[in-house]
């Protein structure tokens, strides 16, 4: 649990946290959602290449996209519930800077674009 600036969660290091907004802020399947995403990112271990993601900006964008519509796919099978995905996703603070790739919404290069993952969720 950490103090962010709205609802988000991050996955890092093997662990995941969610901020203290996200569990005002989130219903139960929402959240539920936001943690099957979490889940799915440190099963595929893209917290490594988050971690060589947020080392650099340029080395970000040579990286690509490391959070998007396969992760969401991914975590909305286990759910069983898109639409919670997508509300969390909607209702998440976008996080900016360097540790950007960590999170579950962000703005940056490791991240594909809100509206887009939504989209593409929204087609399940």
């Amino acid at each position: 649990l950490y103090e962010g600036r709205g609802p988000n969660a991050l996955v890092c290091a093997g662990a995941v946290a969610v901020s203290h907004a996200a569990l005002t802020d989130l219903n139960r399947t929402e959240l539920e959602a936001v943690v099957a995403h979490c889940l799915v990112r440190l099963k595929a271990r893209s917290t490594r290449i988050a971690t060589l993601a947020s080392l650099s900006h340029a080395l970000a964008r040579s990286i690509g996209t490391i959070v998007g519509p396969t992760e969401d796919a991914r975590a909305a099978a286990l759910t069983r519930y898109p639409p919670a995905l997508i509300a969390a996703i909607a209702k998440a603070a976008s996080a900016r800077g360097r540790d950007g790739p960590f999170y579950f919404v962000a703005d940056g290069p490791a991240h594909a674009r809100a509206d887009a993952r939504i989209k593409a969720l929204s087609d399940l």
